[in-house]
């Protein structure tokens, strides 16, 4: 009797390996944090329209959706319709706008199709982080070509006059070169509402367009010349027309573009990268007063890491950071200090992790900040018992 079976790959949950906590491999139950993970392949059947509305339901997390495609989006609380405290990151990369620090998530030109994972880490991460993270991270984490080959096409549609469609394209050869392309389109008619500053300030006439559009698109390309050497190249853009809420009411946005560069190299311990984020506001006002807003800002990133480990039960991970925010804002954001705006942040850190026993783990942080703008340094320490 002969009997023929094939082995299927599944995901042992206990056993996830996550990189957000403590910026390093690590499986999912010895982070010293409190972690959550969201699976992309469940993701690709949820139909969403913003990738922020795949976390909504994980414990910690605050979304309050402000308009078909908007939303804000934070942990430990203090929502609010212009947050920026919670540091999102992209495949390593901030996402955020420059100039105003707010998170903008339907700017990030990802796919559902094209998202391996979600991972938030809630509880303060300024020791490894640095600014913008007291209130955690999420980080978005999408596919390496590398292993996940062919074509994928999502086509939606709903109330509200929504089209929503996206795909998702990845080619590889020999387990050591890769190319994937990947885009998204989205339209709708947002909720409508008259707000009485508005009409005020436009003789009666309601000045909001309710008609929404997004297009994105990334290109990533792999190189792995040998199992300890990984680089990698990524470049993507969006270009929305939707209303977006901020602190003095609400902006319409159109045809405002983010873009974004990244280069990636990961050999045996270490760890580098340089991006370089660009934002162009297009023809963007403020409704209650019809003031334009300028935003032409670009922020430039450079990242070293080393995580060595000694023997069995130490490991070391320690690097820097530097970060060059530069506002280009024509006063309207910035106002008088338009000429006094650049950002300049200089960040090094380390954390030990100590094996105290086979049951019992150790892990001691501390990061140094330094920012042009502020006469005092900053010190975040951490400290962890797993």
């Amino acid at each position: 009797t002969s009997l023929d079976f094939r082995l299927k790959a599944d995901l042992l949950w206990g056993d996830q390996i996550i990189v957000s906590a403590s910026r390093g491999s690590e499986k999912v139950l010895d982070a010293p944090a409190s972690v959550s993970v969201i699976d992309g392949g469940q993701m690709a059947d949820i139909p969403t329209i913003n990738v922020a509305e795949s976390v909504r339901s994980e414990g910690g997390v605050d979304m309050v959706k402000t308009g078909l495609l908007a939303n804000a989006t934070v942990v430990r609380g203090f929502n609010n319709v212009f947050s920026g405290a919670l540091l999102t990151l992209m495949d390593n990369r901030i996402g955020r706008v420059p100039s105003l620090r707010i998170n903008v998530n339907s700017f990030i030109p990802v796919t559902n199709q094209d998202i391996e994972r979600i991972e938030i880490v809630r509880g303060p991460g300024s020791a490894l982080y640095g600014p913008n993270s007291a209130n955690g991270v999420m980080h978005i984490i999408t596919r390496s070509p590398i292993g996940s080959e062919g074509t994928s096409i999502g086509i939606g549609g709903g109330e509200r006059s929504l089209r929503n469609g996206s795909f998702r394209h990845a080619v590889s050869k020999d387990g050591k070169i890769g190319f994937k392309i990947s885009g998204q389109y989205f339209a709708g008619t947002d909720w409508k509402y008259e707000d009485p500053i508005e009409l005020q300030a436009n003789n009666g006439a309601n000045p909001r367009d309710y008609d929404l559009a997004k297009y994105s698109g990334e290109a990533r390309f792999d190189f792995r010349p040998s199992d300890d050497t990984e680089i990698i190249l990524s470049a993507g853009m969006s270009n929305s027309d939707l209303i977006e809420m901020t602190g003095l009411g609400a902006g319409q946005a159109k045809s405002w573009k983010y873009q974004h560069v990244q280069g990636r190299v990961r050999y045996r311990d270490w760890f580098g990268q340089i991006f370089y984020n660009k934002s162009d506001a297009g023809d963007t006002r403020l409704l209650r007063t019809n003031d334009p807003i300028v935003d032409k800002s670009t922020l430039s990133v450079f990242q070293l890491q080393h995580s060595p480990s000694i023997g069995e039960r130490q490991r070391f991970t320690y690097g820097g950071d530097v970060l060059f925010t530069r506002p280009n804002t024509e006063g309207t954001i910035s106002g008088s200090h338009e000429n006094d705006d650049d950002v300049n942040e200089y960040g090094v850190y380390i954390q030990s992790e100590s094996s105290l026993s086979d049951q019992v783990e150790l892990v001691l942080a501390g990061r140094y900040d330094s920012h042009n703008h502020l006469d005092e340094k900053n010190f975040s320490p951490r400290a962890a018992l797993v």
